[in-house]
């Protein structure tokens, strides 16, 4: 099943792509790194920053936004107003999930995999909903309202409007780890060692990778880019990617074959 296509909902196609790069960085980086899975139980790293939200997501909006259709950058900016971007935006759904009104909305940045699975399938997706049915449910929302509906409110406490929550899952559904195995959480329950910094295997793909790879979103967004401009029939092919099952799939592969690709003392090398 296809997402709808419309003029806000164009962006979903260039942010998947500009999500797609980040990930495939990663996994890159990641067969570079040397990681041993000898923490002890228990110890969480408090030395990295929560990059996937502060850095990642930002720097996907920021590419995603300069390749908007003049249609699209027309309509996002009514919805978003003339103080707010599509990067600056991109990490409020984490803040909101935080807040006690916005509890409800955690489970939609992920989907948990059933063990033994090969690929994502919609039973994986409870009723009460994922991160594929909440690319689904508020994309026909936002196509349903056009460019006439409610404007994004901003302040305490307010719920992100469609739009932004676009912006922010389909970030989340490149994380390799936001489509994991549900036995482990994600990987959140899998410590591992990190260039001598304890964390977990989720922490260490929201945080640890990208901070190796890019400090800031700056600096991201310029590598993203650059491999944008290099790589057009790539590029072409992810354009064409339109159903969020699928990209919830392809993050599951790279779990199944890359993520989990470590032992206590092996070197990881390019391949």
């Amino acid at each position: 099943m296809a997402i709808p296509r419309f003029a806000v909902v164009a962006l979903l196609v260039v942010t998947c792509a500009c999500s797609v790069v980040a990930s495939a960085h990663l996994a890159g980086q990641w067969r570079y790194s040397t990681l041993q899975s000898n923490a002890p139980k228990g110890v969480v790293a408090t030395e990295f920053m929560p990059l996937w939200g502060s850095v990642v997501h930002p720097a996907i909006a920021n590419v995603a936004a300069g390749r908007l259709t003049p249609a699209a950058q027309k309509a996002v900016a009514r919805y978003l107003g003339a103080s707010h971007t599509m990067a600056s935006v991109a990490t409020i759904p984490d803040t909101y999930g935080h807040t006690a009104q916005g509890a409800w909305s955690s489970p939609l940045h992920y989907v948990n995999i059933k063990a033994g699975s090969v690929s994502y399938a919609p039973s994986d997706c409870p009723i009460s909903g994922c991160v594929v049915s909440a690319i689904y449910n508020y994309t026909t929302l936002q196509d349903k309202q056009g460019t006439v509906g409610p404007v994004c409110q901003f302040g305490s406490g307010a719920e992100p409007c469609p739009l932004i929550f676009l912006i922010h899952f389909v970030g989340d559904i490149h994380q390799p780890l936001h489509a994991g195995w549900a036995e482990d959480r994600g990987g959140n329950t899998v410590q591992v060692n990190f260039f001598g910094k304890n964390t977990n295997l989720h922490s260490l793909w929201d945080s640890a990778l990208p901070q190796r790879w890019a400090s800031n979103t700056a600096m991201m967004s310029a590598d993203i880019q650059n491999w944008i401009n290099q790589n057009p029939s790539q590029v072409s092919r992810y354009l064409a990617a339109m159903d969020p099952a699928a990209w919830a799939n392809e993050s599951f592969q790279i779990v199944r074959t890359s993520v989990y690709d470590f032992n206590s003392d092996s070197k990881l090398k390019h391949d």
